[in-house]
This record gives C-alpha cells, structure tokens and sequence, in this order.
C-alpha cells in the first residue's frame, strides 16, 4: 500500500536516491549525459533537496517503510506549479504517481484556479500520464541550454456547493485570509506527521500575516496599552526556537539570540536599528534548524532543559512550541487588523 505524506529533513537523502535512480533513464536519451549530470548536481544535490523543502512544499510516498516516489510543489507567477514528480522505475504503473497528485491538488489553497508545469518535449511517458491526470498541452517554452519543455496545466474544480448540516451560513465561520498560501494540514496522520504538519502552519501563519508589511508598520504597537509587535513577535519567536530545541533539547553551546542578561527584552522591544526584513531570515533560519532536530530524533527521546528539575521527551516541546505559536499567532492577529484592517484565520 502506497502512503504520501509531507517530507521531513530525514528524507533528503531517500529524495535524493529517487532523482538519482530517474533522472538518467529519463533524460539521457532525450537531453544526453550532460545534461542529466547538471541536473543532479543542480535540483538533485542534498543541499539542493533541503533547500527546496524551505522555498516549496515536498511530498514522499512509501511503500513498505522506503520512500518509492516524490513531488514537489511551489509558485510561479503567484499559482501553483508543480517542480517534481518522480516514482523509482520498478513502481511504475502502480498509482504512485498519481497518489502524489492527488495529494498535492487536495494540498493546494482552496480558490486556486490551475495547477501548472512543464514537461520535457520528447518525454511522451510523462505527457501521457499528465494527460490522463487530467492536464493539457497549452504551449511551449525554451530554456538556456536549449531544450524545450511542454508547458501543461490542470483546471481545478470549484469547491461543490453543499448543504450546510449546521445550518451555519459563511458568515457563521471566520473570515479567511485571502491569499492564503499554507500547506494544508492532513486529515488524517500519524502522530509525527500530524505535530510537524500542525507546528509548520502555524509557523507559515506568521510568515502569511507578515507579508507586505512595511519596517515601520511592522515596528508599530498599535493594540494600546499593549508594547507588542509584529517585528517583536518574529524576534521572539525565533529566539524560542533557538531557545528550546538547539539550547534545551540538545544542549547545544550557542548564544541566546537578541536578548542578553543585561537587556532581556530586546526581542518583543528591538533597537532602532534593527532590520524587519534581516529578523524574518533568522526566525526561518531558526525554524530550519529545529525541524532538522526533530527529524532527527523519536519522539520518545528525553532531554533536561537548563534549570528543569525534570526530563521532558520531544513530544512534550513539539507540543510546547504549537501552543506558543498558537498563542503568539492570536497575538498578531490583532496586530495585523490594527495595522491595516486584514483578518482571517
């Protein structure tokens, strides 16, 4: 049985395998040798894989405990286009590829009109498969060494219209934030995926309500008597992160970030000159690097936080940091309807 679930850290180098295992049975009759060494060493490479899992939404399927196939979705152009589709070449004709679809297209914002990408010109196995998924061939482009690539895309159905068995209207739910890009949370999980998947939506929740606002929107405190901010909140937040995988969990001899002994509140209160723009890099690069301790470790596994007098396991600070976002999340919120009016969960 076939299995699609989001990727983590962990799976870069099973990504990895299948690109390497694809890639020059696919391409080297078509686009020649090297051409495909390019490719791997360009989309393929470990840091390549990694890299994508931040810029894009990256999807495994397994099968018997090994990852047989992947698809990796982003943006062009503000709509979605899928980057990869790739299944090991002994899984083929068996619905990997299009349980990897499917997953993605359930994945994709509710209101998005086409899920688009392109396909080599002489890949004829690829098209046929597109086509049968319900994609059409609708022009061609070229690229820088020469090759061609079909572009193809999918039209989404709208949403049915239902029956509402509440009796609820859409004016009885919340409102939603209209260009809402987060990776959809799954319906149904294991434990480990469902913890990941709920804590990266809420991290994609600050990166959404802090999108296009101004340095001096973004330092403003505008929820009287309260200090908070949106550039406070993201300083925070990525010294949380640090504060509780890296120092806490796995005791890593690294510095507090923004805040020091003598000055503990230069997080939610940054100096004059710090940058919005600067701080929202770290907090990412903060989050990358607590998702690649979690990759790494059971949920079982215990640790001693500095000053605890008791352990705690991952579960328990995977757990700890939903509820901190969750809180902080409501916390901008506010700050964002104050700035500009913009609502939506």
């Amino acid at each position: 049985m076939t299995r699609v679930r989001l990727a983590t850290t962990a799976d870069a180098d099973a990504i990895r395998a299948v690109g390497h295992a694809t890639w020059p049975a696919t391409y080297e009759p078509l686009l020649g040798a090297g051409y495909v060494s390019r490719g791997l060493e360009t989309w393929w490479s470990h840091e390549a894989v990694l890299r994508g899992m931040t810029t894009s939404t990256t999807y495994v399927a397994e099968a018997r405990g090994g990852v047989i196939g992947v698809a990796v979705v982003g943006k062009l152009d503000d709509e979605p286009m899928l980057w990869k589709l790739y299944v090991l070449p002994e899984h083929h004709g068996r619905g990997c590829g299009r349980a990897l679809l499917e997953r993605v297209i359930a994945d994709l914002p509710a209101g998005a009109a086409r899920l688009r990408l392109h396909v080599a010109a002489g890949n004829e196995h690829a098209q046929d498969f597109y086509r049968r998924q319900g994609f059409v061939a609708v022009g061609e482009v070229g690229s820088s060494d020469g090759s061609r690539e079909i572009r193809m895309e999918r039209p989404l159905a709208a949403r049915p219209e239902t029956t509402s068995e509440s009796g609820l209207g859409e004016d009885g739910y919340s409102p939603v934030w209209a260009d809402d890009d987060r990776p959809r949370i799954p319906r149904v999980a294991d434990e480990r995926e469902a913890l990941a998947a709920y804590l990266d939506h809420y991290r994609a929740t600050v990166q959404m309500k802090c999108r296009g606002l101004t340095a001096e929107q973004a330092r403003s405190r505008p929820v009287a008597p309260s200090t908070m901010s949106a550039h406070g909140l993201v300083r925070h937040l990525a010294g949380v992160e640090r504060w509780w995988f890296q120092q806490n969990f796995e005791r890593r001899d690294v510095p507090f970030l923004f805040i020091t002994a003598d000055e503990p509140d230069l997080d939610f209160d940054p100096p004059a000159d710090a940058d919005f723009e600067a701080d929202l890099a770290t907090w990412r690069a903060e989050c990358a690097v607590s998702r690649e301790i979690v990759a790494a470790h059971g949920l079982d596994e215990t640790a001693r936080p500095l000053d605890w007098y008791e352990d705690v396991d991952l579960r328990w600070l995977v757990l700890r940091m939903i509820a901190e976002y969750a809180q902080h999340c409501g916390h901008l919120d506010l700050v964002r309807e104050a700035i500009d009016g913009r609502t939506g969960s």
